[in-house]
């Protein structure tokens, strides 16, 4: 059985430029729930109603999102149109989502997982290239010799790209990570029709810093999952989104891990 928890957005007008700006206002349908049907499957059911509905209503487009945290799912679906979003596209993503559910579960605990320091990789798929799930990745990066547990596996496909994306955050032991090089992993990579775009080190805790944030904001920290990371092109800053399903808490930290700004949306 799998832990899934997938949210359904809706957004009419005029497609913002972060789509990260739809939020519980924006939400229509939210479930957390267990099944039996592989995480591929129930993202390809979904993506291909979406594209039923496209070929229907050129106006519309969509984002989703398959954050794979540790052994648990998290399905964002963002759906845009300049005119109006049909009423029976919802019905038919909440249908296809309720056909899957087994039976309903909490709220995901994510735990807090025992490692050092982190790596964060961000990967592009080439067009038509394979989808590829966590223990693909985590497979290819095991070729390195370097050990490592992939603890977020993040597949973005957007209407308006032709080629989606593939976020990796890797925990491990105290200078396990360190050595890692694009150089490295690119080959091993590019057998599967993936090139990095972007591989940084993180050597400090995210999980601290999880836990200050749950402070700031009076969450549980058991339930703030990773939900994106983004690092400045000098590669001094980076940009945390922590999520519980509900609010997104974001800081920007320094190279050493202390928090600079912060703020919940």
């Amino acid at each position: 059985m799998l832990n899934y928890k997938v949210n359904v957005y809706r957004l009419n007008g005029a497609r913002p430029k972060v789509t990260k700006g739809t939020g519980p206002k924006h939400l229509i349908y939210s479930s957390q729930f267990s099944s039996r049907t592989p995480v591929h499957l129930l993202h390809q059911l979904i993506l291909n109603r979406l594209l039923v509905e496209q070929e229907k209503n050129l106006d519309l487009t969509y984002t989703i999102e398959v954050n794979a945290v540790l052994d648990q799912f998290v399905i964002d679906v963002r759906v845009f149109s300049t005119d109006t979003v049909s009423v029976q596209v919802e019905r038919d993503l909440i249908e296809i989502i309720e056909r899957e559910e087994v039976r309903h579960i909490p709220a995901l605990e994510i735990g807090k997982p025992d490692f050092a320091e982190f790596a964060h990789i961000v990967l592009k798929v080439k067009e038509g290239g394979p989808r590829l799930s966590q223990e693909d990745t985590q497979r290819i990066f095991n070729e390195s010799g370097v050990r490592g547990r992939i603890i977020l596996h993040k597949e973005r496909i957007d209407s308006h790209e032709p080629s989606h994306s593939i976020q990796l955050l890797i925990g491990g032991a105290e200078k396990c990570l360190y050595s890692l090089s694009q150089y490295q992993l690119d080959p091993l990579f590019r057998k599967h029709g993936l090139t990095i775009q972007s591989l940084n080190l993180l050597p400090f805790d995210l999980f601290m810093i999880r836990d200050k944030i749950a402070m700031l904001s009076s969450a549980d920290a058991s339930q703030l999952w990773i939900d994106d990371i983004t690092t400045s092109k000098n590669g001094r800053s980076h940009q945390i989104c922590f999520n519980d399903g509900n609010e997104c808490m974001t800081v920007i930290c320094d190279l050493h891990g202390s928090i600079r700004s912060y703020k919940c949306s």
